[in-house]
């Protein structure tokens, strides 16, 4: 197995193979790598994310990977942090969300699957992470979160309604029907593919 490698993600293109083939992979927040060279699936959806064969492995790359990128108008100018000293091995005031309804009540969950993660939000819980259950929403209770099911496609069209994409100059633009008009990335540097 190589050290590390990348993937793209759009709804789990990272995250599947790393948990099908025991090495680590994540998505990272939007904006905190560029997406310069890639040329994606859905602007707005689409993340380059680091796979290796641990946690600590993965916070090495991100570090090398996040941080602002003047080639892409969607990374934010934030410090980036040490992943890997962060990964010390305590949970305590840890936050971790178990939704209920969209996972632990799914008939097609594997009884085996189900107990093994159960115990292991036990463990957390027993080294003082703090456990919500995330049963569903409700618009009268703000402390509810909502968990739609990801629709990719009308995530697409939307983009391809307002005209985002890579424009003939290889750049990332809006309008790109238009004449190549930028629209709202208009002060945006040129983003070559």
């Amino acid at each position: 197995m190589i050290l590390g490698g990348l993937g793209t993600d759009t709804g789990g293109s990272t995250r599947g193979p790393a948990s099908f083939n025991g090495h680590t992979g994540m998505k990272q927040t939007f904006g905190r790598v560029s997406k310069f060279g890639c040329v994606p699936l859905g602007y707005s959806l689409d993340h380059i994310n680091p796979m290796s064969r641990s946690a600590y492995d993965c916070a090495l790359m991100l570090r090398i990977m996040a941080g602002y990128d003047p080639k892409d108008p969607t990374t934010v100018d934030l410090p980036v942090p040490d992943y890997a000293s962060m990964l010390d091995g305590d949970v305590k005031g840890v936050r971790i969300g178990l939704p209920i309804p969209y996972f632990f009540d799914a008939p097609e969950l594997d009884a085996e699957v189900k107990a093994g993660v159960l115990a292991a939000v036990d463990v957390l819980k027993s080294a003082g992470a703090m456990l919500r259950i995330m049963a569903g929403y409700d618009p009268k209770d703000p402390t509810t979160v909502d968990l739609p099911v990801p629709d990719y496609a009308s995530m697409l069209a939307a983009e391809e309604a307002l005209g985002v994409g890579i424009d003939d100059d290889g750049c990332l633009a809006r309008g790109v029907e238009d004449d190549g008009v930028r629209g709202l990335f208009a002060d945006a540097p040129c983003r070559h593919v």
